[in-house]
């Protein structure tokens, strides 16, 4: 079938070419008789030459005659002469033709050649639509492979369609019945949580009663054994039930328990639970142990690991339920501790992380890092909802137990800063001349009035010396006394509202106070000075 086209087409292309050379055959022609013309006279001229060159021979010989013929002679030059003129006016006349014929033979040649370029140019056209003919060609063919593929693909994709929609259809039906499921486990489980929360209120109320009565039984004891207090004038300081505890707070007389080998090198922290259950202690050796303190004696109930780096300090939130440690490794985990669980690796700080706190909403929690920011997090979606750029390296933080949003960071730069969470900004800041708040690298204490941003003590003693930039401190459950360590191992006690010194084993204490480990005192009140802060008066943070 090809062929056949192919074939027609030559077939039309030379019958184009002889319409257009037809044109021409006119021309040649005329251009053929013309040449036979020109050959003929030129016969005619040689044969005339010929018969002149006679006639001159002839005449020449009768003038060479004698005199009796030169009449006769005469006459015959005569007429040779006229014949001479006639033929030579016979070959002007054939050289003007010959002219006239060479001129129309060279216009005739000036138009075959115009006809040949344009027959060559035409050629070359030809040529060209044939290439270009062939190009259409291969590009035809190219499409016809092309809409061939895509009408294949057309058709894979409708199976896929098809198949997907089946599928869909499917995983919508499985959908449907699975949230049908979800909304009955979800109310099997909200009545199930209920019961359990109705099982956990009858337990707390049990332990509430237990508790008090062994709060009882340690105030019958406490009372039992003599205490002497050096009270002021104004008697502002002497125990009693505080606005912050809510109990009951002596000084400690006595040593209650002690372990040598808690940790596996240096213990950098420790936080009562707000129970009071449990104690939790964070060390170098990457681990934070759970221990229980009862008769003297430390059980351990768990340990939680999972930290690449040491453990700076620890943190419960207030519904007991779960323990925040920064550590090192510039990380922040989360466990709950009912089950030693790990529920949270928060990760974004560039240095290590020396402070973390809760928020009193229990799904929040603030750290403080050496990268010199603040970071707050959402512990739902595990994430970093916010960062704060503080300048300088945090060492320590606190959250306002009765201002949800306010958190007091303290910093190398010798300033405690003030955020509310809820701003985009700090809301103030804090400095004193070498000095920060609480314990600071001068050997004092400092206890400023949130309030008025005011210092209100300097709380300093013999032998009262800091020996990091991380020292805690804290005050007593009713925010009457504060304490700090020492770098010799020692416990210091002051009150808090006077700002004076306390001795902690009565009126026969030298004027420096015994060393920790002999510090006497109730469980009750040491449990209150290593997690209480009280909501009327500032809260101490370190350097």
């Amino acid at each position: 079938m090809e062929k056949s086209a192919w074939a027609e087409l030559i077939g039309l292309r030379l019958k184009q070419r002889s319409a257009k050379e037809h044109a021409f055959a006119a021309v040649i022609t005329a251009f053929n008789k013309l040449q036979d013309r020109l050959e003929l006279t030129k016969q005619k001229n040689m044969h005339l030459k010929v018969e002149n060159d006679k006639l001159k021979s002839e005449l020449s010989s009768k003038l060479g005659n004698p005199d009796g013929t030169l009449k006769s002679s005469g006459l015959s030059a005569q007429l040779m002469e006229q014949k001479q003129l006639a033929l030579q006016e016979r070959e002007l006349e054939f050289l003007r033709e010959k002219d006239k014929l060479n001129t129309q033979l060279h216009g005739l040649l000036n138009d075959l050649h115009d006809k040949d370029r344009e027959l060559q140019s035409r050629d070359a056209q030809l040529l060209a639509a044939k290439r270009r003919a062939a190009e259409l060609q291969d590009e035809v063919q190219r499409l016809r492979s092309e809409i061939e593929q895509l009408r294949d693909t057309n058709q894979t994709l409708t199976d896929e369609l098809q198949a997907n929609q089946l599928a869909y259809n499917q995983v919508e039906a499985s959908m449907k019945r699975l949230a049908d499921e979800n909304a009955d486990l979800i109310q099997r489980w909200m009545e199930h949580k209920g019961k359990m929360a109705t099982k956990v209120n009858k337990q707390n109320e049990e332990a509430l009663k237990k508790q008090q009565e062994r709060v009882r039984r340690e105030l019958e004891e406490a009372a039992s054994e003599p205490v002497n207090i050096h009270l002021d004038a104004s008697g502002s300081d002497s125990p009693g039930y505080g606005g912050g505890g809510g109990g009951v707070v002596c000084l400690p007389r006595r040593l209650d328990a002690a372990m040598d080998s808690a940790h596996d090198g240096e213990v950098n922290g420790v936080r009562w639970s707000p129970s009071g259950r449990l104690l939790a202690s964070a060390g170098t050796d990457r681990k934070v142990k759970l221990w229980a303190v009862s008769g003297g004696r430390f059980e351990l109930r768990g340990s939680l690991t999972g930290s690449n780096a040491s453990v700076n300090s620890v943190c419960f939130d207030s519904e007991d339920q779960l323990l925040a440690a920064p550590s090192s490794d510039y990380a922040v985990r989360v466990w709950s501790y009912a089950d030693q669980r790990m529920r949270a690796c928060l990760t974004g700080h560039s240095n290590k992380v020396l402070a973390a706190g809760f928020l009193s909403l229990g799904n929040r929690l603030v750290t403080g890092s050496h990268d010199r920011t603040l970071k707050l997090w959402d512990l739902r979606s595990r994430a970093c909802v916010k960062t704060v750029f503080a300048g300088s390296s945090c060492n320590d933080l606190a959250v306002s137990p009765t201002l949800n949003d306010l958190i007091i960071s303290g910093h190398f730069d010798k300033k405690v800063r003030l955020y509310d969470c809820r701003g985009e900004s700090g809301v103030g800041e804090m400095q004193l001349a070498g000095k920060l708040l609480a314990a600071t690298r001068d050997n004092q204490l400092c206890v400023l009035d949130l309030r008025s941003r005011l210092l209100l003590h300097d709380l300093r003693a013999d032998g009262f010396h800091i020996g990091l930039d991380h020292t805690g401190c804290c005050f007593s459950p009713d925010g009457q006394f504060a304490a700090a360590g020492t770098e010799q191992g020692e416990l210091f006690v002051w009150s808090a509202i006077t700002g004076s010194w306390r001795p902690a084993c009565g009126p026969t204490s030298s004027s420096r106070p015994p060393p920790s480990s002999a510090l006497p005192g109730t469980r009750r009140w040491l449990r209150g000075l290593l997690r209480q802060i009280p909501p009327h008066l500032p809260v101490g943070l370190t350097h």
